[in-house]
């Protein structure tokens, strides 16, 4: 049984008398343990999907039709209250500006503490104790000094490292990991992703890995959903994905990036730009700038169908032709 399960989510927003589709029948699943990528441009959906699963939707974008399924338990009709614990215990989540996820008035230590006292019953020494092999384990080389700093005191991979403790100390079963490596350094995107995969590895965490980076989805995950323009475009095992791109958009962001081992004349370009929500044209989102569309593409919008070793919302897989 997955750990996580979306079938067919629907998010809307109300813009005056407008009703704008934000997500569109939107399904995915997470088995205990695997990696799933999340992938596409900025605007795509993927931020929205992981607020949706932790209960942080906020007006006027509402859930208008679908249902999540976190451990075998329906959480879009929870109560705030009841929310609050899956959030810890089953989901934890690591967000991509790690200065606004922290509280910059008190310490790392404060907060630390007080996230591991209620998600546990132990007590404040205990938590500290806790906290500090939390931050030791984490790469973080003075942990019991870093506990009396506040936020803006550490430099952004420590912050990001404080904030992966956070979502972690409570041994939740699933991390959503909305852009964790954006505004980093390389070497500490590297660190950071080092983290991540020791979470899989020695806890068993499995992770929704949220990101534009093609790259760190094709070194981290299991598999992979592409989403444009509010809809996941293609759903695949990472190898797949990169080996062969079935989606015209895919093998798009595949071919945007560069190759050491390759040499390449150029990198190819996604003409265009991703439709606002307030104008988003009739068929295929994608087909204003795809390469390969044809008259059935502009009309009528294709649902996701078998291709490769995946799926893909695209009319070239339909073997009705």
């Amino acid at each position: 049984m997955p750990l996580l399960d979306i079938q067919h989510l629907r998010i809307e927003f109300v813009q005056g008398r407008k009703r704008l589709v934000a997500l569109d029948d939107v399904s995915l699943a997470i088995d205990p343990e695997e990696v799933l990528g999340v992938v596409g441009e900025s605007g795509a959906g993927k931020s929205l999907t992981a607020m949706s699963v932790i209960g942080l939707l906020n007006p006027p974008a509402t859930v208008t039709r679908g249902q999540i399924t976190i451990d075998g338990r329906r959480s879009d009709n929870l109560t705030d209250r009841q929310l609050r614990r899956i959030r810890g215990k089953i989901v934890g989540a690591v967000f991509q500006e790690s200065l606004t996820s922290l509280n910059p008035l008190y310490t790392i230590g404060r907060q630390l503490v007080q996230t591991i006292c209620v998600h546990s019953d132990l007590t404040a020494r205990a938590a500290r104790g806790r906290a500090v092999d939390l931050l030791a384990e984490f790469g973080l080389s003075t942990p019991e000094r870093q506990l009396d700093a506040y936020p803006h005191q550490l430099s952004g991979g420590m912050r990001q490292r404080v904030v992966i403790a956070l979502a972690v100390c409570a041994n939740p079963r699933l991390l959503i990991a909305d852009e964790p490596t954006t505004a980093l350094d390389v070497s500490t995107q590297a660190q950071i992703l080092a983290v991540l995969r020791r979470l899989r590895r020695e806890y068993r965490t499995a992770i929704m890995l949220i990101t534009h980076d093609m790259g760190v989805i094709a070194e981290m995950a299991d598999r992979v959903a592409v989403m444009y323009a509010g809809r996941i475009v293609e759903d695949a095992p990472v190898r797949e994905v990169v080996a062969h791109p079935q989606h015209p958009y895919t093998a798009a962001l595949i071919g945007a990036i560069p190759r050491l081992r390759r040499q390449v004349g150029r990198l190819t370009r996604i003409d265009g730009a991703m439709p606002p929500l307030s104008a988003l044209p009739r068929g295929c989102a994608f087909h204003p700038r795809c390469p390969k569309a044809f008259a059935r593409c502009r009309e009528e919008r294709p649902p996701m169908l078998s291709s490769g070793g995946g799926r893909a919302a695209c009319w070239l897989f339909d073997g009705n032709g």
